[in-house]
């Protein structure tokens, strides 16, 4: 994976970037959480996010750190 940290395949197999074991545990717990998320939720929309926000209430701070480490 060189432009994804994490994926969900549509038979709910969950991917993970190799290069996540660098990163704090709070990035990769996130990436984790995001991804399983999208076993109940398919789409980035509210309802994602409400799921989401329910599971890691920080989910946003986490998602900008996270989106900084890409620069």
């Amino acid at each position: 994976m060189k432009t994804r940290w994490g994926s969900c395949t549509a038979s709910g197999r969950l991917l993970l970037n190799s290069q996540l074991i660098v990163l704090p545990t709070s990035s990769i717990d996130y990436v984790i959480a995001h991804e399983l998320c999208h076993l109940r939720e398919a789409k980035h929309g509210p309802r994602f996010e409400r799921l989401l926000a329910r599971v890691m209430p920080d989910w946003r701070v986490r998602h900008e750190r996270l989106a900084a480490t890409l620069v």
